[in-house]
């Protein structure tokens, strides 16, 4: 027999309970054709990793969920009251959005929403084979399913990501850039410069 191991997203409540809001098994079936990543839980050093979902952010302003997945390449938006799922953009295909450019998600490790509204993504890329990691900013048409990149930023000096990343909008279009695992922080300007870079 196979373990598989996918991912869920539950909310504690104040009183104590669980809500669940969202599982990759009732909107998913993994391929059994192939073998997943093992080794990731501990527990079951030969469990397979479907999922891997490892990002969450919360946006208030539509009461939804956006979630990194990162074994599929993709970026969920959730319905947090309902549970369904709104989009999937996907690197691999697409997903919901397959006209304009595709390659946009790149083992991420977290979304945000801008300002205007597009997603702030960190991508790790590939760097079991020391590729630089980068963030791209992404715009959605959501009615005519197309996707294009309005702002990309990877640091002068390649930056190798095994673990983590995040990218954070703050203000005056300027970003927080957090490089994890190779222990940098860069802050960059609306048009993609570095104002100041910290190397712990």
């Amino acid at each position: 027999p196979r373990t598989i191991i996918g991912d869920g997203l539950v909310e504690s409540l104040p009183n104590g309970n669980l809500r669940e809001v969202w599982s990759s098994w009732d909107q998913y079936t993994p391929s059994l054709d192939v073998t997943m990543t093992q080794g990731v839980y501990t527990a079951d050093p030969e469990a397979e990793d479907w999922t891997h979902a490892n990002g969450l952010t919360y946006v208030p302003e539509d009461d939804s969920y956006l979630v990194s997945v990162d074994a599929w390449d993709s970026i969920l938006k959730i319905d947090r009251s309902t549970g369904d799922e709104l989009w999937h953009l996907s690197g691999a295909t697409g997903g919901d959005f397959s006209e304009g450019e595709l390659g946009l998600i790149s083992n991420a490790h977290s979304v945000r929403p801008t300002e205007d509204g597009s997603l702030l993504i960190f991508n790790r890329n590939d760097y079991t084979s020391g590729e630089c990691a980068e963030v791209l900013e992404v715009s959605l048409d959501e009615e005519g399913q197309s996707a294009q990149v309005d702002w990309r930023y990877g640091a002068e000096n390649c930056q190798v990501v095994t673990y983590l990343g995040n990218a954070i909008p703050i203000e005056d279009g300027e970003r927080l850039v957090v490089f994890s695992t190779s222990g940098r922080i860069d802050r960059v300007s609306a048009e993609g410069e570095p104002i100041w870079q910290l190397q712990s």
